[in-house]
């Protein structure tokens, strides 16, 4: 199958080494946070005691992220409210109460699309296609019982589950966050103009060093040269974020009909059951804004519905709610084309 999606093609003209400074006067960082790469660049003049300075705030974040909203942490703050009981007060830290209360207002934004307590229907999916085959009816029906945001009851300092099995991964969003953390804490400490990616999620501050906006290239990778770019965005303080139906995908032959589909590891959590990867659906979008974790969940959130026709739709109803927030898709039948 002929994929078409978007691919951030990053020009910045500077070094990607671990950590050097060039004689554009910008100083990188990068390194692999949770089995994922990140990279800082710096624009400016730089001392050895900025460089401390920037570790710390570096190490400080990432260990809050793996402490505090890390699912794959048994140990994390978000771990052991998932291993609590129901019906319970459990309490909950300012920094999860924080990102808590705005998980809360996306999934209402975006009418229940972003909802983050769908992880066993992903994991059972995902045992399922991994092994060509498909998950037990039934057991995906009894999911449906305690699946679902409307099921957590969150509250100044505490929060409350209905349901015991009750799971919240804050993967949609979390990454965007770290982004909007390192950024915003790095501005603190003196360093205005800063251009921040974790995984793809991306967030700018100031300028770069050259006088000019951070560019950022959204191109085809059936032809990636800049040239041949979708689009050229110039980030002046913004964040962007980035979804895909070909992150991960199964190729499974339906039982019922011998149809042979492709699922792709994004779960509408209307059904409980994964997107496919067809040719008239949504297969990437990127979201613009102010905020990598709004943006970051909005990306995956436009990715759930049919087609661009129906985002179309969608999109002003969103923006009502987050102005400036702008959008880039991509469907397959369109052989490439964008709606923005």
């Amino acid at each position: 199958m002929q994929k078409y999606f978007l691919l951030l093609l990053i020009f910045l003209f500077a070094s990607c080494a671990e950590h050097s400074q060039d004689a554009g006067k910008i100083t990188v960082f990068s390194d692999i946070a949770m089995t994922i790469r990140y990279k800082i660049l710096i624009g400016g003049p730089f001392s050895p005691e900025d460089n401390k300075t920037v570790i710390a705030v570096i190490k400080s974040t990432f260990h809050e992220i793996d402490e505090v909203y890390n699912i794959w942490n048994p140990r994390s703050e978000l771990s052991l409210i998932n291993a609590g009981p129901a019906e319970t007060p459990l309490h909950i830290s300012p920094e999860l109460e924080n990102l808590l209360f705005l998980t809360d207002k996306l999934v209402k934004t975006t009418k229940g699309l972003y909802d983050p307590t769908i992880v066993p229907a992903y994991k059972m999916w995902k045992e399922a296609l991994e092994k060509n085959t498909m998950p037990d009816p039934d057991r995906l029906a009894l999911l449906k019982e305690f699946v679902g945001w409307k099921h957590i009851h969150l509250h100044p300092g505490f929060l409350v589950k209905d349901h015991r099995e009750l799971q919240i991964d804050l993967g949609g969003i979390a990454k965007g966050f770290c982004v909007d953390l390192l950024t915003e804490r790095l501005n603190a400490s003196g360093f205005p103009n800063i251009y921040v990616e974790w995984g793809g999620e991306i967030r700018t501050s100031g300028k770069h060093p050259e006088g000019r906006p951070w560019k950022i290239y959204i191109g085809n990778p059936e032809n990636p040269s800049r040239e041949k770019a979708i689009d050229t965005l110039s980030l002046h303080n913004a964040a962007l974020a980035t979804s895909g139906d070909y992150l991960q995908q199964w190729k499974i032959q339906l039982p019922s009909s011998g149809e042979t589909v492709v699922y792709s590891h994004i779960i509408h959590p209307y059904s409980l059951i994964p997107i496919i990867a067809g040719k008239s659906n949504i297969c990437s979008a990127t979201v613009l804004g102010d905020n990598c974790a709004v943006a970051d969940a909005l990306a995956t959130a436009v990715m759930l519905l049919a087609d661009i026709k129906e985002a179309e739709a969608w999109i002003p109803e969103v923006q009502k709610e987050y102005p400036g927030t702008d959008f880039w898709l991509v469907q397959r039948e369109k052989s490439g084309e964008t709606a923005k």
